[in-house]
């Protein structure tokens, strides 16, 4: 496989994800530990990588997460540490 060279491609604005990871981690330390917020979402695919994300952010901050499929639908997660 090999790949073009571009050159004098302008870089592209910040994601969507690096907002979303800056609001994940602002509500994350607002938590105490037992609280809990829901992921709700259109689609199940994109309430997991909001999971996912909510996950990645925790560790890598010290924090320990868990998470429940929610019978309201979309996915509930708690801070338990």
């Amino acid at each position: 496989m090999t790949f073009q060279i571009e050159q004098n491609i302008p870089l592209y604005g910040r994601s969507a994800h690096t907002r979303r990871g800056k609001q994940i981690l602002e509500t994350l330390q607002r938590m105490n530990n037992g609280d809990s917020f829901l992921v709700h979402n259109d689609s199940k695919r994109e309430a997991g990588s909001t999971v996912c994300l909510v996950r990645m952010i925790a560790k890598k901050n010290g924090m320990m997460v868990t998470s429940r499929a929610a019978p309201e639908g979309g996915y509930r997660i708690w801070r338990v540490q």
